[in-house]
């Protein structure tokens, strides 16, 4: 079933306004198959999951994060991207990403632990601290891979 996902979806909302009482809800898709965005926003007072469809969704190409464009290993639950020139951290993951992130999250942290093990056997390597593998999708899988 992950193996055809064809979006990683989240979710994210702050509250605006003078008085913090307005909220403002943003969807966010990411197409593994195209490699765009589909952003949704909607201003309300309501709960998050009152999904009526009356957002407006916007296709975006690409979005320029800190080292480049972003790409589906740096969307994770809790990156910060920035959406609409407001910094947005992703707060929520449908299960079928949470899933996806988990399986690639705990693939490639094995692939590292077992080359840091050959690697240790040709040099002294320094303590460093590696990303951790954490579920629920919170997997930082760009630093992994980085590792």
């Amino acid at each position: 079933m992950s193996s055809k996902l064809k979006h990683l979806r989240f979710k994210s909302w702050w509250k605006e306004g003078y008085d913090k009482q307005s909220r403002c809800f943003v969807n966010l898709k990411y197409n593994l198959l195209r490699g765009n965005f589909h952003i949704s926003f909607r201003r309300s007072s309501d709960d998050i999951e009152d999904d009526n469809g009356d957002d407006v969704e916007y296709v975006v190409p690409e979005i320029i994060g800190r080292r480049g464009p972003v790409m589906p290993w740096n969307l994770f639950v809790g990156s910060e991207i920035e959406l609409s020139g407001r910094k947005t951290t992703l707060r929520q993951a449908d299960g079928p990403t949470s899933e996806w992130i988990d399986r690639h999250g705990k693939y490639l942290t094995r692939l590292r632990d077992e080359l840091e093990l050959e690697v240790r056997k040709y040099r002294v390597m320094n303590h460093t601290k590696y990303q951790s593998f954490e579920i629920g999708g919170k997997t930082n899988l760009g630093r992994v891979m980085d590792e």
